[in-house]
């Protein structure tokens, strides 16, 4: 049933191509809400919008580039769940540019507390075949992690996960020749 609401919903917004603030004032609410939209509009302040890449799920570019994607599960739909979820994951957030970033002693617990662990995901979405190396054995801040899958997943990202996240993203765009505004 899930598998069938979730196909009618990427068919759905597909055509709509529906923006992240919508979908957010329909499955987020309280904190969450608010920690996603003040987001939302710091991207869109910096010229970084995100664009509908599929069932809710948007990316944020910068001259072509990804950075991230934002993504509320579909889970999220039923307030009395508890799941009032969304999450943010980087891309390409462990480069050249971003490793010394992501080592710095300032940021170390924020990042630490936003390694992903690998549940074999890849191949279960709508009976998609996808490749997933799985997860793989990282050293991160001078953390060892087993079965790590990529790097960061930041789930409901509070104040500090979100302050890291705009100085990442300011290294990055830099790479790319773009200067945003401060916070």
């Amino acid at each position: 049933m899930l598998k069938q609401k979730e196909e009618s919903l990427y068919v759905e917004q597909k055509k709509s191509r529906p923006k992240i603030e919508e979908i957010a004032k329909v499955l987020l609410f309280g904190e969450q809400l608010t920690h996603l939209l003040k987001f939302v509009e710091y991207l869109h302040n910096n010229k970084l919008s995100p664009v509908w890449a599929s069932s809710n799920s948007w990316k944020v570019s910068c001259k072509g580039k990804g950075l991230l994607y934002i993504k509320i599960p579909y889970e999220s739909a039923n307030p009395d769940s508890g799941r009032n979820t969304w999450y943010i994951d980087p891309i390409g957030y462990y480069d050249d540019d971003c490793k010394s970033l992501i080592e710095d002693d300032s940021y170390k617990d924020v990042v630490l507390s936003c390694v992903k662990q690998c549940h074999a995901c890849f191949g279960r979405y709508i009976g998609k075949k996808r490749s997933c190396n799985f997860g793989t054995d990282r050293t991160i801040c001078g953390k060892e992690f087993k079965n790590v899958c990529g790097y960061l997943h930041m789930v409901n990202p509070n104040n500090d996960v979100l302050d890291f996240l705009k100085v990442w993203i300011q290294t990055k765009t830099l790479k790319y020749n773009e200067p945003l505004k401060s916070r």
